[in-house]
């Protein structure tokens, strides 16, 4: 284990909730390669065979917690390079894949120094609106689709010249997996490693809260370049990493429930809790556990100082404050190091467990002498305990060997079995034995049966990835008994939750992990959760009473249900056409990306005016209506309408002063072409005219969106024209 430094933000209050902080989350930046086709670079859409390698020159990374997901925002700066030429038919296309359980919430495009915040549309509209652009018009368009539901994605940007940089930004929000009192956040950096150089400068920030309240960097911490802004809650520091294989770890406490609410979001309130399952069972067992370390280095490549730390991580992350320890080594003379119950005060097992306790571990085994005095010690200080067996030695490989001191061991025990739990981290130069038509490797044959006779378990890193930290926190998991039908129950004043979606609660419950729900509220406050389980066939029950000071207000519970939603839709779509557009209008009316849906990217001046017609006639949608434009800084007032149009609308123009002069007068559809253009009294200070849904060939435009554009010798103006 290594040296850390740890940042640790304080006072941090939004006046809902003061959760301590305790337990680890991990942020691990890997670079995974999930699915064989990730690529990226350029081509020419209208010459394949010209293509080229992508420069990144800078990305900013912002990294935002949200429950059980976190957001992470990539923006980033690139170039086409090796390739000279001035021509703007470059085309950037990138393939990547992110986890079925992320989804991506947005795009940005700068065209130029302005920023285009991207459409989600239907992904038929969207690619034909990106292809016309790309094949028959010098626009600016980006395109980013959901290509399965398996998680592959595609985004493409239109057009690149020469080695001239572009701009852009996506984001995402990606599932942090927890485990061994961390929970991994796979950061995607397909898109950063398609760079030819890839030692250009990452720029993060990452944010904290009240749950999420301190960064623990490791051994190797960044050059923090600020720790607080405003509110004091976010970490930023540059980093040249080419694998982008950064180590972070929030610290958090879920032993009181977490629970935010959604403001009325759709006439609906959204709900999201979570809660560590551990502490369903601290009133119930207190575990006396003896530690027995085994050490023989020349069968294991890890040091004795990290097993060392790996157990003592382990401790701190699943055992409370009512548990207790001892630890032994095994060497010449057995060394028990505290000789006592040791409670697993976090202070003390800091303090017992430090840098200097490796030193008393053996240079070779000793097993038969350190399993037997372990027993000695449970019997003498307990009769309810057990013991932990970590050790790497090949002692007793065969049942010529390993039987008596089995034999011995039992027998000492008499009547009252010692659960034996044993792990074994041995991977250099073990030997295979052949043993009733059974293969085992190294000391397996002993590790197995001792364990088995007691009624413990067996762990091994050999062959499975496992590590030391990971099968301690499995084998203090069983250690906790067994645990079935389990229920979480959350309930508001005079009210229900309903529309409830979770993993399965009783496997995640049953290893003593984190367990949470989203859901739908009607009701009041206060609100009530209540964790219940039966363990060893006994009921448990947790139960706790939130009100407005305890609760989060925020919309990460809107965002997760309608993620579950979509998803669930999209197991559907090739069942029925309801469910396929009812995809489409889900996903657009909440900005989550589909295989229905893409988001799109346009020149500015092609995009909606931000003000909706419910907006402006106050009616709250549907219907038609006749809309005004006070366009004073040009001199001009534009009344038009109906709109939505049917068969035809009246656009009045007047003029407030004799300095503004009307230039022309069309319009133009999402591809930024002319359809129509309009003859007018270029002397007059009022213009009437009337547009008949036809276009300069007198042929009836499609239903869609089409923009009316006036410009005069004072400026352009835009304005948005729907035609149904």
């Amino acid at each position: 284990m290594f040296n850390s430094i740890v940042l640790f933000k304080s006072n941090i209050i939004d006046g809902k909730k003061t959760f301590l902080t305790s337990l680890i989350i991990s942020f691990i930046f890997s670079t995974t390669v999930m699915l064989s086709q990730q690529y990226g670079g350029f081509t020419d859409p209208q010459r394949p065979s010209r293509n080229c390698q992508m420069q990144i020159d800078s990305t900013n990374i912002v990294i935002i917690p949200h429950g059980i997901y976190a957001e992470i925002t990539t923006e980033f700066w690139y170039r086409p390079v090796e390739l000279s030429s001035s021509l703007d038919t470059l085309e950037f296309y990138s393939y990547f894949t992110l986890p079925a359980t992320d989804f991506v919430n947005d795009s940005w495009l700068w065209v130029d120094d302005t920023l285009s915040h991207a459409l989600i549309l239907d992904i038929n509209t969207a690619s034909l609106i990106y292809e016309n652009i790309v094949h028959r018009v010098r626009r600016d368009p980006s395109i980013f689709y959901r290509r399965n539901t398996s998680g592959q994605y595609e985004y493409r940007v239109f057009p690149n010249v020469g080695s001239k940089s572009r701009h852009a930004k996506i984001s995402y929000w990606t599932r942090m997996n927890f485990n061994n009192g961390k929970a991994i956040v796979p950061f995607n950096s397909t898109l950063l490693n398609y760079s030819r150089i890839k030692t250009f400068p990452r720029n993060f920030k990452i944010y904290l809260n009240n749950n999420f309240s301190a960064i623990d960097f490791g051994s190797n911490p960044p050059t923090i370049n600020s720790s607080s802004d405003v509110d004091g809650n976010f970490i930023e520091f540059k980093s040249t990493n080419q694998n982008v294989n950064e180590n972070f770890s929030y610290k958090y406490d879920f032993t009181t429930p977490y629970f935010s609410k959604s403001m009325n979001y759709d006439d609906q309130e959204y709900y999201f809790t979570i809660f560590d399952s551990k502490q369903l069972f601290t009133n119930y067992i207190n575990q006396k556990i003896n530690i027995l370390i085994d050490y023989d280095p020349n069968r294991t490549e890890v040091l004795a100082k990290e097993v060392i730390d790996q157990v003592k991580e382990s401790i701190l992350a699943n055992l409370s404050e009512k548990d207790s320890i001892n630890l032994m080594f095994g060497n010449k003379n057995i060394v028990n190091v505290f000789n006592r119950w040791v409670p697993c005060h976090k202070d003390t097992i800091n303090k017992l467990l430090d840098s200097t306790i490796y030193h008393k571990a053996g240079i070779y085994s000793n097993l038969s002498q350190l399993i037997i005095d372990g027993i000695n010690f449970n019997k003498k200080y307990s009769g309810k305990s057990s013991i932990i067996l970590v050790t790497s030695s090949e002692y007793a490989p065969t049942p010529i060997t390993a039987n008596p001191i089995i034999l011995d061991c039992l027998a000492l025990m008499g009547d009252s079995i010692i659960k034996i739990t044993t792990l074994d981290f041995s991977e250099l130069h073990y030997s295979t034995y052949k043993i009733n038509n059974n293969t085992y490797l190294g000391n397996q044959y002993f590790n197995e049966k001792i364990a088995e006779l007691t009624k413990g378990e067996f762990f091994t890193t050999k062959n499975n990835g496992s590590s030391i930290l990971s099968m301690f926190s499995n084998s203090l998991i069983n250690l906790k008994g067994t645990v079935s039908e389990v229920g979480l129950y959350v309930e508001p004043k005079d009210g229900i939750s309903f529309s409830k979606t979770s993993e399965n609660i009783n496997d995640l419950a049953a290893n003593k992990k984190l367990v949470y729900e989203f859901g739908k509220l009607a009701g009041g406050m206060p609100i009530d959760i209540k964790l219940s389980a039966l363990l060893d066939g006994k009921a448990v029950v947790k139960k706790y009473t939130l009100d407005q000071n305890n609760i989060s207000i925020n919309n990460e519970s809107v965002k997760m249900w309608n993620w579950k939603y979509l998803r669930n839709l999209e197991d559907k779509i090739n069942k029925s056409k309801k469910e396929s557009q009812d995809l489409v209008d889900h996903s657009i009316s909440n900005r989550i990306l589909t295989v229905q849906t893409a988001f799109l990217c346009l020149e500015p001046w092609m995009l909606p005016k931000e003000a909706s017609i419910a907006e402006k006639d106050g009616k709250g949608g549907g219907g038609t209506s006749d809309l005004q434009e006070d366009f004073s800084d040009l001199g001009v007032e534009v009344s038009y309408g109906p709109n939505p149009i049917t068969n035809f609308a009246n656009i009045k123009i007047n003029l407030s002063d004799s300095y503004t002069k009307v230039q022309s007068i069309g319009i133009f559809n999402m591809l930024g072409t002319e359809i129509k253009q309009f003859n007018f009294d270029e002397n007059s200070n009022s213009l009437n005219l009337e547009w008949n849904i036809s276009n300069d060939g007198n042929d009836n435009v499609s239903s869609g969106v089409y923009y009316l554009i006036i410009k005069t010798n004072q400026g352009s103006k835009i304005l948005k024209l729907v035609v149904v």
